[in-house]
């Protein structure tokens, strides 16, 4: 999902693409309904009064296509007023499926859906509502959850137990991956949301902080592994598939995962090796040459890239900078400044590559490829020995908008 929030979060969510509410959607007019207790939640949703008593195939078809429109509808251009009503009506059905179906996960059975399948709609549904309602508060309706953590909490429930039992090694059909894929990640990102509401209510030690980071990078992993390329954006997907758009959820989770990092207070050390798993585990190569990758996507892969190395650069800044302060000439030779050197000129050849992959006007504006162009390059100058190169390196930097007088000051 694209990034926004109607409210300034802990850490950049990858939200919705608009903050925008509007107004509230329209009741349908004449709708008889009533007020009915949710399986998920303590809940109350508005619910049709004749509710059918069975559940059937054609039924499954429109749950997966209600929540193909749901999709459609967070990353459109109002998605606080198009999302709620479609993901309230996934859940309502959701829960009637659990009360009418001794096992809703088969319902799927004879359209070659992943029983995982329920699981994801029915958990990221609830997920969907928690991010909703963290960035507008007054969306929630009269007997819902007032805050997000309770959506939260539900979302994480349906994952651990459509997962409980599961037999890792059994062989996977093409719908499993993608359904799994789907439920995995977004179990990753409910992790690490829930993490910040109760962050900002001062609810969590370090320790605990670290456990969530270190699961949901778990979840993470296992959702990578099921990605497999897509053949062409061209070529129709399976009918049993809502198609996953790969590159893009893989910069969802590492951008969520970099920031939670970046919040974790960590030695040098520990620091580079949460980086490296992101760029190991979320931001290989495999999908850049994809023909469903777009360019703005390889663009934002090369930025977050970028983000990482120039993070891992800074440990080893970290590691020598006492030295360099206190003029030790074998410090500029130490391995941590030779490492440092190393990833600061990774991260610059990538920011390098987001700035030129960017249009005119980004490159025009204050880009964040710009600015974290010339902060690396300043942290390159910092660890550059000789004085005309570095000076060569500090130039450079002031043409991206980096204050390198201040440094002096």
């Amino acid at each position: 999902m694209s990034d926004s929030a109607a409210k300034s979060p802990k850490r950049p969510r990858g939200l919705l693409k608009s903050k925008k509410a509007g107004k509230a959607a329209e009741d349908d007019e004449g709708r008889s309904s009533k007020r009915l207790k949710t399986d998920h939640d303590d809940a109350d949703v508005s619910v049709d009064s004749t509710e059918k008593p069975d559940v059937t195939l054609e039924d499954w078809e429109d749950l997966k296509e209600l929540f193909e429109n749901a999709l459609e509808a967070l990353e459109g251009d109002n998605p606080l007023v198009a999302a709620p009503p479609l993901l309230r009506g996934i859940l309502h059905e959701c829960d009637r499926f659990i009360r009418h179906h001794p096992d809703p996960t088969t319902v799927s059975d004879l359209s070659q859906d992943s029983k995982l399948a329920f699981a994801a709609i029915h958990g990221s549904a609830l997920f969907y509502m928690a991010r909703i309602i963290s960035a507008q508060p007054d969306i929630a309706s009269a007997g819902e959850p007032q805050g997000s953590s309770s959506w939260f909490e539900a979302a994480l429930k349906i994952f651990e137990s459509a997962t409980e039992g599961r037999d890792e090694d059994a062989t996977e059909t093409e719908s499993d991956k993608t359904w799994g894929a789907r439920l995995e990640f977004t179990w990753g990102l409910a992790i690490l949301e829930e993490q910040d509401e109760k962050a900002d209510a001062d609810d969590e030690d370090g320790e605990r902080i670290q456990q969530k980071i270190d699961s949901a990078a778990s979840h993470f992993s296992k959702g990578a592994q099921s990605l497999t390329v897509p053949p062409s954006s061209d070529g129709p997907a399976p009918k049993s598939l809502i198609p996953l758009r790969p590159a893009q959820i893989l910069i969802t989770a590492a951008d969520a995962l970099y920031a939670a990092c970046q919040e974790s207070i960590d030695e040098p050390g520990q620091a580079r090796k949460r980086y490296n798993y992101v760029l190991e585990n979320l931001l290989s190569s495999q999908f850049d040459d994809s023909p469903t990758t777009t360019d703005h996507e390889r663009s934002e892969l090369a930025l977050l890239r970028g983000k990482c190395f120039s993070e891992i650069a800074t440990s080893y800044v970290e590691e020598c900078e006492d030295g360099l302060a206190e003029e030790d000439d074998t410090a500029w030779n130490s391995d941590a400044a030779k490492a440092g050197r190393e990833a600061f000129n990774t991260a610059i050849e990538l920011f390098r590559g987001a700035l030129k992959a960017s249009n005119q006007e980004e490159q025009d504006e204050e880009s964040e490829a710009k600015a974290l162009l010339g902060e690396a390059l300043l942290g390159l100058g910092n660890l550059t020995a000789d004085e005309k190169a570095r000076e060569k390196l500090y130039s450079e930097a002031k043409e991206y908008g980096v204050d390198v007088d201040a440094m002096d000051e």
